[in-house]
């Protein structure tokens, strides 16, 4: 496994989002100040990986940053020759809940897996280690880097069995055991199965197909017969079949023979009707031509546009251009008098609209008089109502500030009186404070004698002090023990005393406080009253440009600006009256000039309307006069003229009437002569042409029955439905001839095959008593005996085919279950084998001890390279030293020989790992380096480097300026108020860097 990209956010240190980048580093650095967030980067991966803390185990909430309510990582890694990506996150309470998911980013076909147990059991499976063996080989945590080296043989042995993958013996052992048990049922349904299937379908299919032979063969020869018998019967029924036919052709035909009529009478009446119909075709002939006639001279005038409608229209509108046209020429006249009164009112009311908005316009400027008086009187009113408030407010600030000089005075009274009375009381405190002090001294005297004369008691001059062990001198005399009681009573009442003296002295300076607060206040409050004071004279001087006479009234005081306000609002209202003097007569005239507009468009319309409907008058009679026939049209609209186009125009149209008539004369000539040739078509039609088409009829079914016979025979065609009658009676005799033939020859075939039939017949007889000599076990004497025989012998090879079909249909089945069931025999002998030989502890301790001494056989070699060829490894986890070839134990090794031979063991492990099929392509080793001497430290970051040039990624987590300066990629963890972030250091900030820390250390020594 190799990281190449982590992404946390919310973790312990690292709050807000940050990401560490891994795909170009080899072995790398991470440096920064204590808890800047540098081990936390490991814990990061620790929870990506296995949803678990190095500190912690699976309670990872401890990791989730202070005041975060979520943490979020997401690692991207390469193991098993894919890219993955694992992300997980978890929360403080329930909600959000937690997440884990894990997907393929290289390969499209790896289904996702979102549930925690699934996705960290596939990350073991792709990393191959799991939570213990990975902080034990590839990830060191900080201060537990030596968990392997001095772990007991039990917990190193379990440790051991996690790395090598040995616990996967176990887990085979219980899958072998459960493959056997679950192999118990599927063997008994095996077993089950087969024993249903017939114990040797191979040689039971073989006599049953020996047996069907037999049966088949007897019952072909029974088929054969009943073939033939088959045969003659359906040769018998067909005889009978087609003498029946024939016998029925033959009727068919003899009746429709008789049903086909005679032709005479129809052939008389033809020649009768034809007679008749001889003179009317001669009359239709001459009325024909009249018709023709009259009808063609009418159309040639109704060409011209003088046809008898044309003229019918053309008179009367002549009469009516006659009578109107001169009416409408006097109305035109009217009309145009009155449009010329018309334009003249038109230019007076125009000037009168002048006149008008001439006035309007003095009377707007008047207005904007009134409006200047206005303001002119609301500036005056205005000035006025100023000097008015502010006068009252000046009489007002007066009264205000005589009433603050008058409590300042009073409050500077009492001020002084408070702090004189808190004087005295802080000397009575003072002096209560000093009787306190000599009460204390006095009491501290008496107990000090007190606990002296009872030390005292019984020694004498030469014993030894008991308080500083010093010979008692000569003239030493005991002290007597004072009075303690009272000295404790004085002090109890000195404490009382400067109680009270307290309380009192603290009451009068707050009083005193409080005094010269509300002085302050009030000599604020003045000062306020005389400013009001001030801005208020000024306020009235700018009013009234003068300081006033206070005993003066407000009435005189004010007496000018109020006579100018009266004035100027008397100019508003004269400037008004006038204006709505003038207002009125203007609306007057306004109204009087609406007034005749309306009448002028109302008289205007009617003009223009009057006009259109002479002028649409005049033009309709034009149009008219313009659409008569040209021989009709008069040459102007004088009266004379229009009377002799109507003259010619009346005597034209009494000529059409005339021919028109004589049209309407043929025409019912023609009508008569259509009556009577459709009474002769009507007695052709029932006396010739009906009796016809009966008898085509009957012919026609007679020749379809001819059609039918089968042979079929070819009648003559019937002759066109125009043709003549005797045409149609000859085509029926020569049909009733070939009719009658016909009948006579089927005939003579029913009686030839009824001879056949009784012959075929006789056949059947015979076969049948043959079918009953051939099979004497069934006594075969009709067709019932032998469809029962038939059917007999189909249901014996329906029966031998069914056996021998089952027996085929199980050899394939049966040798497949006898295969399945001696694999999974077998298969079973072998899991127990399995579970046998792995449920042996000597061979799993002896696969142990196998890893082991090769893990330490790999670890020695590491570890002499770091330890510069003095240490190595014994069988038993005992560390020798190569100068005197003597074991010890690793509990007896210094800080920095533990740590080197910690990371001997973690190299060991995943170089062995491997090799073994575990897929560790990086280690993390989390401080150690500060306990090594130079030398030890230059030989452990060489074994890095070769371990880095071997492809894998290491980091190093240090705070040893060294490691840093050895190597070449440096990333610098620091924190501030947003939380920790990470950067890489270039070479001239690592520099900077290893010169801040060599100076900080000069001055720390």
């Amino acid at each position: 496994m190799r990281p190449l990209e982590l992404r946390l956010k919310g973790l312990r240190s690292w709050r807000n989002e940050q990401t560490l980048d891994f795909s170009d580093l080899a072995l790398f650095a991470i440096v920064g100040d204590t808890g800047a967030g540098k081990s936390s980067l490991l814990e990061a991966i620790v929870y990506a990986l296995y949803n678990a803390s190095t500190f912690s185990g699976r309670d990872v909430r401890a990791l989730i940053s202070d005041g975060q309510q979520t943490m979020h990582v997401s690692l991207d890694f390469e193991a098993d020759g894919k890219r993955w990506r694992v992300t997980r996150s978890t929360s403080r309470g329930s909600y959000p809940p937690s997440t884990h998911q894990l997907v393929c980013l290289s390969d499209n076909e790896e289904p996702p897996l979102e549930r925690e147990s699934a996705v960290t059991h596939r990350i073991e499976e792709l990393i191959g280690l799991d939570y213990k063996g990975f902080t034990s080989a590839v990830l060191l945590p900080q201060g537990r880097f030596q968990t392997l080296l001095t772990a007991t043989d039990s917990e190193r042995t379990a440790i051991l069995k996690g790395i090598f993958r040995l616990d996967e013996l176990v887990r085979v052992r219980d899958s072998a055991d459960a493959l056997r048990r679950a192999l118990e049922s599927p063997l008994a349904e095996l077993t089950r199965r087969r024993s249903a299937l017939l114990p040797d379908p191979s040689a039971t299919a073989a006599e049953q197909a020996s047996a069907l032979a037999q049966v088949r063969a007897a019952a072909k020869q029974v088929r054969s017969l009943r073939d033939r018998w088959e045969s003659a019967q359906q040769e018998a029924s067909a005889r009978a079949t087609e003498a029946e036919q024939a016998g029925a052709d033959a009727g068919k035909l003899r009746r429709q023979q008789q049903a086909v009529p005679a032709l005479d009478d129809a052939m008389s009446a033809e020649a009768e009707l034809a007679a008749e119909a001889e003179p009317l075709a001669r009359e239709r002939e001459t009325q024909h031509a009249a018709h023709y006639q009259a009808r063609g001279a009418l159309a040639k005038a109704a060409d011209a546009g003088e046809g008898v409608d044309q003229l019918s229209e053309a008179c009367p509108r002549l009469d009516d251009a006659a009578e109107q046209l001169p009416q409408l020429q006097t109305a035109i006249e009217r009309i145009g008098g009155e449009l010329d009164q018309h334009a003249q009112r038109e230019a007076e009311l125009a000037a009168e609209a002048e006149a008008i908005a001439q006035a309007r316009a003095e009377l707007d400027a008047a207005a904007e008089a009134c409006t200047q008086l206005e303001s002119a009187a609301e500036l005056a009113e205005g000035q006025h109502q100023a000097a008015a408030t502010a006068l009252a407010a000046m009489r007002r600030r007066y009264e205000e500030t005589d009433g603050c000089r008058a409590a300042l005075a009073e409050a500077e009274e009492t001020e002084a009186a408070a702090v004189r009375a808190a004087g005295e009381f802080d000397e009575v405190e003072a002096a209560a404070k000093a009787q306190l002090a000599s009460a204390h001294e006095r009491f501290d005297a008496a107990r000090r004698t007190e606990s002296a004369a009872a030390a005292a008691v019984g020694l004498a001059v030469g014993d030894d002090c008991p308080i500083c062990a010093r010979e008692l001198p000569a003239g030493f005399r005991a002290p007597a023990a004072p009075d303690v009681e009272a000295a404790h009573d004085a002090l109890h009442t000195a404490e009382t005393a400067n109680q009270q003296a307290a309380g009192a002295a603290a009451t009068a300076r707050a009083e005193a406080n409080i005094a010269g607060q509300r002085t302050h206040r009030t000599r604020q409050a003045l000062g306020d009253a005389e400013e009001a004071l001030r801005a208020a004279e000024a306020t009235f001087a700018v009013t009234v440009l003068g300081k006033p006479d206070l005993a003066t009234g407000d009435d005189e005081l004010l007496a000018p600006l109020a006579e100018a306000a009266r004035a100027a609002r008397k100019a508003v209202s004269d400037a008004a009256t006038a204006a709505a003097g003038s207002e009125a007569a203007l609306m007057a005239r306004d109204a009087q000039l609406a007034s005749s507009r309306t009448t002028q468009q109302e008289t205007a319309a009617r003009l223009a309307r009057e006009q259109a409907e002479t002028d649409l008058a005049i033009g309709r009679h034009r149009t008219v006069l313009a659409a008569l026939p040209p021989r009709f049209r008069p040459a102007g609209e004088a009266g004379d003229e229009l009377a002799a186009a109507r003259d010619a125009a009346s005597a034209r149209l009494a000529e059409l009437r005339t021919l028109r008539d004589q049209q309407e004369a043929a025409v019912a000539a023609l009508a008569q002569l259509d009556a009577a040739e459709r009474t002769l078509a009507e007695q052709r039609e029932a006396r010739v042409l009906g009796p016809r088409r009966q008898a085509a009829a009957a012919v026609s079914a007679l020749r379809t029955l001819l059609d039918n016979l089968d042979p079929p025979l070819t009648s003559p065609e019937p002759p066109a439905e125009h043709a003549a009658l005797a045409d149609h009676a000859a085509w029926i005799v020569k049909t009733l001839s070939l009719a009658e033939t016909a009948a006579g020859g089927l005939e003579t075939k029913q009686r030839e095959l009824t001879e056949a039939a009784k012959a075929a017949e006789a056949h059947v007889a015979a076969l049948l008593e043959e079918a009953d000599q051939l099979d004497p076990e069934h006594a075969i004497s009709d067709a019932a005996g032998l469809r029962d025989a038939l059917e007999d012998w189909a249901g014996r090879e329906r029966t031998a085919d069914t056996l021998r079909q089952q027996a085929e249909g199980q050899i394939e089945p049966a040798q497949k279950l006898d295969n399945e069931i001696k694999t999974v025999e077998r298969l079973r002998r072998a899991c127990d084998e399995v579970a046998r030989l792995l449920a042996d502890g000597k061979f799993v301790g002896w696969l142990v001890g196998r890893r082991q001494r090769a893990l330490l056989e790999v670890a020695s070699d590491r570890f002499r390279e770091i330890s510069g060829d003095r240490y190595g490894f014994a069988e038993d986890f005992q560390v020798v030293d190569r100068r005197t070839g003597q074991p010890r134990s690793a509990k007896t090794l210094s800080g920095g020989e533990t740590f080197q031979a910690s990371l001997a063991l973690a190299l060991g492990m995943v170089e062995l790992a491997a090799r073994g099929g575990g897929r560790i392509d990086s280690i993390y080793l989390d401080e150690g380096f500060g306990s090594l001497d130079p030398n030890a430290l230059d030989d452990a970051l060489s074994a890095l480097e070769r371990r880095a040039q071997s492809g894998q990624l290491i980091g190093v987590i240090s705070h040893v300026a060294a490691v840093a300066e050895r190597l070449e990629t440096v990333l610098r963890v620091s924190t501030g108020s947003e939380g920790s972030r990470l950067e890489r250091l270039g070479a001239s900030a690592r520099a900077q860097m290893l010169e801040a820390e060599l100076a900080e250390a000069q001055a720390a020594a």
